[in-house]
């Protein structure tokens, strides 16, 4: 009996090449990242407006996930900078979709006001906004009036395992349990079932 061992072995790469492939890497990782937390939280948007008013507290808002941009946020939507505040998402039938907001749009001013950082960000019940973003490196502005839904915060936890639990401040998900659902609709079930927690 001969046994005998070995591994292929293809051509060499430079240090040129293997850092090419670590950015390209960490790219499609932001990029699923990104997507996992704005489907979790589309998901959630939906499920938070279908609850009885009143029943987790209410909070005014556009329906749309908002944040600071970041270097993950920057390479998943392919911006040259880490500046601003990013709509990350919409959701569907919300004020911000109706406008024509988009996930991708850079908000610069909010009724006049410009806006750094997600904390600069406060809508009030009734009062209409007027928004001015960045698309595509041209301005456009948009005009909405928030709503008021349940509020309970939503998140991703990055790890493989299938998980999600409730929380005093609120629910996660990790991403393991979105690669193990099938569909949204799974994805809202678990959330119900942790939201029945709270």
């Amino acid at each position: 009996l001969t046994v005998s061992s070995g591994c292929a072995t293809g051509p060499e790469l430079s240090k040129k090449d293997l850092k090419a492939i670590e950015e390209e890497i960490e790219t499609l990782a932001s990029e699923r990242y990104v997507e996992h937390w704005a489907r979790t939280w589309r998901v959630g948007y939906r499920v938070l407006k279908a609850l009885p008013k009143d029943e987790l507290g209410n909070k005014v808002g556009i329906g749309a996930l908002i944040d600071d941009n970041s270097e993950r946020i920057a390479q998943a939507f392919e911006f040259s900078t880490e500046d601003g505040c990013v709509v990350i998402a919409v959701g569907e039938g919300g004020p911000a979709e109706l406008a024509g907001l988009k996930p991708g749009d850079i908000i610069k001013t909010i009724n006049g006001e410009e806006i750094k950082s997600r904390g600069d960000i406060e809508f009030k019940k009734g009062k209409p906004v007027q928004m001015v973003v960045e698309r595509e490196g041209k301005e456009a502005a948009f005009t909405m009036t928030p709503e008021e839904i349940p509020h309970l915060r939503i998140r991703l936890k990055e790890t493989d395992k299938v998980n999600a639990f409730a929380k005093w401040t609120g629910i996660e998900f990790t991403s393991g349990m979105l690669g193990f659902v099938e569909n949204d609709d799974e994805l809202a079930v678990i959330m119900g079932h942790e939201i029945a927690h709270i």
